[in-house]
């Protein structure tokens, strides 16, 4: 009897930890855990990198139009 309730405690605690979630043990390295900020971070680290990214390409695109509209003044100078 007492080998029985071993095994069933021991299938207990498995299923209790599988059903821990999806991201449950899991970490980013360097101590930073998944928590529930961890995806609210990445999110917003996220959205902070599309958004320079962004910025940068029109300023990119506005110094170029500026460049080529020096470059047809000088030509026609």
């Amino acid at each position: 009897m007492a080998v029985m309730q071993v095994a069933v405690s021991k299938a207990a605690t498995v299923k209790s930890s599988a059903a821990g979630g999806a991201f449950a043990g899991k970490t980013l390295g360097l101590g930073l855990g998944l928590g529930a900020w961890g995806p609210i971070a990445l999110g917003v680290i996220g959205a902070v990198a599309v958004y320079g990214y962004v910025r940068s390409r029109k300023a990119e695109q506005s110094q170029t139009e500026e460049e080529l509209e020096l470059a047809a003044v000088i030509a026609g100078a």
